[in-house]
Formats: C-alpha cells, sequence, structure tokens
C-alpha cells in the first residue's frame, strides 16, 4: 500500500516528555515515587505544540531530547549519539510512516490516538453501508432475473 511522504513534526503523536524526577532511596521507593506520579497524573506525555513545531522546523528547539513518539515509530534513544541539529533535522526529513496522524492544536498525543480511531471507525461505518447497498442492489438485480 503507498503510504505518502510525511515528516514527524507534522505528526499528532510527536509529544513532549516530562522530566524524570531523580529518585533516592531505597529501590522500592523510586517505583512507589512513579507510581504516585502516575497517580497525580504528572507523567503524561505533553502536547507538542505548534510553535515547539516551528522550532523543530526551524532547528532552534530547545531540548530535543524531550521529545518523543508515542507510537513508538521511533524513541529518543535512537538519537542518543546525534547532535541536536541532526535530530532536529531527522525529524523534519519526508520519510513514510504507517502511524502517521495529521497535528490538531490543543490535542494530546492521546487525544490524537482518539481521533484517530475514530476515524477509522467511521472509514469502516462507511464502507460497510456501501458494501451493504452493493449486495442489496445485486440481490434485487438477481430477484429481477429470477423472476422472468
Amino acid at each position: 500500500m503507498f503510504r505518502r511522504q510525511v515528516k514527524c513534526c507534522t505528526c499528532g503523536f510527536l509529544g513532549i516528555r516530562p522530566d524524570m524526577p531523580v529518585a533516592f532511596g531505597w529501590p522500592s521507593e523510586p517505583l512507589q515515587r512513579i507510581k504516585l506520579l502516575h497517580e497525580l497524573d504528572l507523567l503524561r506525555i505533553a502536547e507538542c505544540t505548534q510553535r515547539g513545531r516551528e522550532h523543530i522546523a526551524n532547528g532552534t528547539h530547545a531540548d530535543p531530547a524531550t521529545l518523543t513518539c508515542t507510537r513508538h515509530v521511533w524513541s529518543s534513544s535512537d538519537f542518543k549519539d546525534e547532535d541536536k541539529k541532526e535530530i532536529l533535522a531527522t525529524l523534519n526529513t519526508q520519510r513514510k510512516y504507517p502511524y502517521f496522524f495529521k497535528y490538531n492544536p490543543s490535542y494530546s498525543p492521546v487525544e490524537h490516538r482518539e481521533l484517530q480511531r475514530e476515524a477509522k471507525t467511521q472509514k469502516l461505518l462507511i464502507i460497510g453501508m456501501l458494501l451493504a447497498a452493493l449486495i442489496g442492489a445485486v440481490a434485487a438485480i438477481v430477484a429481477q432475473l429470477i423472476t422472468r
């Protein structure tokens, strides 16, 4: 199947990872802190705003290490040996991605996933209705041929 050329900086699944707090203490203590941060909803991946996307396109984003793909097409560990400019250039190049979904301002990556799911559901519903209409038309034609 043909996929069009897209850029990461225009995708709705591009997000900004929160900074993980430095955890000290016993080995079980960091896990408890991470659970607490999840409960308080402080580890949610935030929306990469239009301004941030413009900074990526210009190569002036402050910290590209915080950028992440919520569909896990790539991760920041893929860029660990690259320079900041190279990371931003990579995110701004045209490639074929199977999970691309156009960025809609003020939606988080999780909300973009819901929008994508709704779009797929609507597409399947339309295909189902067209198939039902086609089957009905074929059945009507066959019924007319049989009754003659």
